[in-house]
């Protein structure tokens, strides 16, 4: 993995991105332990990457798991197809999370009274 990828600048800190390239190692570590492939050790450490990653239910946690991804992507974790599904997936959920907070900080029209027949 590139260091400037498990070392982010003293002042960032890209939290999600940490968990995640973490989950990645000990993944990669723990097929390399039992004597796996260095291809079964990657693919171990890109599941483990992968189930870290912050589900798409909140708008900060789209911006979290956008990071993954073009992190993921940037050091092999994910793969440039799959990433682009990932990305895609993120687009939507962004778009359903921002019309469901928009629905919400709407208020409602007031109901003006029909007239009472005579």
């Amino acid at each position: 993995m590139p260091e400037a990828l498990t070392q982010p600048a003293p002042d960032q800190t890209f939290q999600p991105l940490e968990l995640c390239l973490a989950a990645y190692a000990r993944g990669f570590q723990a097929a390399a332990q039992s004597g796996q492939t260095r291809f079964r050790c990657e693919r171990t450490g890109d599941r483990a990457f992968k189930n870290v990653m912050p589900p798409l239910t909140t708008t900060q946690n789209i911006a979290d798991f956008i990071a993954c991804v073009t992190g993921g992507m940037l050091c092999g974790a994910i793969l440039y197809r799959e990433g682009k599904q990932l990305l895609s997936a993120a687009h939507i959920a962004h778009s359903v999370v921002r019309e469901h907070v928009r629905s919400h900080k709407r208020k409602p029209e007031p109901i003006s009274p029909s007239p009472l027949p005579e």
